[in-house]
């Protein structure tokens, strides 16, 4: 919740975003996912709802030689359901792209996979950057592993550039430097 408020606040239109948190989650696991978010984003007032194509619940098939999903039972709800092409970063391009416009091919594509993404965190190690934001990851690292190191202080002015003076240092702030640390190019 932490790193999602701060998202939040520094990269997304503040008048525009709510965060609802949903205690039973468990209900939004399989087919019911993309349909129950729908039934939100309509009571809340939305009339557009943008889902990636990967999305769990939207159950892609064709009738009679026309796409549909499982969200098209649905059309009684009040909102315009928009569905995506996928987004992965093009070791070509150097940048994130749409499949549907990269011109390079999927041999090309690193892809976002979150349960791996979550995996490498739990494990306590930083993410690449292409995957996710560097103050996200510091974020999320220093709650995950509160009080990892016994002294961090002492640990951050040794291995880190600083201007002399006495300063105080949490986690986070260690996790950035890291993550800065780790972005360094050579100067050959």
């Amino acid at each position: 919740m932490k790193t999602l408020q701060y998202f939040v606040d520094n990269y997304l239109p503040k008048n525009r975003v709510v965060i609802v948190p949903f205690e039973s989650t468990y209900l939004f696991s399989s087919y019911k996912n993309a349909i129950l978010d729908s039934i939100c984003a309509s009571n809340y007032g939305c009339n557009k709802l943008i889902l990636g194509q990967h999305h769990s619940g939207i159950g892609a098939y064709y009738d009679k030689n026309e796409m549909k999903s499982l969200l098209s039972q649905y059309e009684d709800l009040d909102i315009d359901i928009e569905i995506i092409a996928e987004f992965v970063y093009c070791d070509e391009c150097k940048t994130l792209v749409s499949t549907n416009t990269c011109p390079h091919g999927a041999h090309h594509h690193i892809k976002y996979h979150s349960k791996s993404l979550l995996e490498i965190l739990k494990l306590g190690m930083l993410p690449p950057a292409i995957f996710m934001r560097k103050d996200i990851s510091a974020i999320l690292l220093s709650e995950l592993f509160k009080h990892r190191f016994d002294n961090i202080s002492k640990i951050y002015d040794a291995i880190f550039p600083n201007n002399g003076l006495l300063e105080s240092h949490d986690e986070k702030d260690f996790y950035l430097e890291l993550m800065r640390l780790h972005q360094t190019t050579s100067l050959t």
